[in-house]
């Protein structure tokens, strides 16, 4: 929508985040003008509220969970592919994925108490001798609570399955993000 010749206002929904998702296009000094005559109650987000929303809603990130080493339909973001398109690159992986019923990893929030986990931990089941059943991508914290994102293979993306972290600290798969 275009408030006037210097301002863009574009809805993005509120799927990615579970609220209303408005950003505002134009220069800085003409956007702050509007910003304070309009909406003089608007509060700055920092990129940590952001970061906490995207993983409280199970949400991608490039260079976090998206990276050459994943795909669309791993990290819950299927609207991402234009399966109507005809050919593109990895249209193979894609349709192979879709004929076996659901990629060989899948992305999950998991939440946990004690010391937060860093990207790169791998996530263990609680087997003896344990198994490294996924990698940490994304971590937020609130007091000793966290909540993290992890590539997680298939088996073991569970809502309400425990894991452990290889620190020790127990955790627990609380969402799965959508392949389809």
């Amino acid at each position: 929508v275009a408030l006037d010749e210097e301002i863009r206002l574009c809805h993005q929904g509120s799927a990615d985040y579970g609220r209303p998702w408005i950003t505002a296009w134009g220069r800085p000094a003409r956007l702050r003008q509007w910003a304070e005559r309009q909406l003089p109650q608007i509060a700055t987000v920092t990129f940590e509220e952001i970061e906490r929303w995207r993983v409280e809603a199970t949400r991608p990130r490039v260079d976090a969970e998206i990276t050459d080493t994943t795909n669309p339909l791993e990290v819950g973001i299927p609207e991402s592919v234009a399966i109507n398109k005809g050919c593109y690159p990895g249209q193979e992986v894609i349709e192979k994925i879709s004929a076996l019923g659901a990629p060989a990893k899948r992305l999950a929030k998991i939440q946990g108490q004690g010391t937060p986990p860093r990207p790169g931990d791998k996530l263990l089941n609680e087997a003896e001798p344990a198994l490294e059943v996924g990698e940490i991508t994304s971590v937020t914290s609130q007091g000793q609570d966290f909540s993290a994102l992890a590539i997680v293979r298939k088996i073991h993306a569970k809502e309400g399955l425990p894991v452990k972290l290889a620190s020790g600290t127990k955790a627990q798969v609380t969402r799965v993000a959508p392949y389809a």
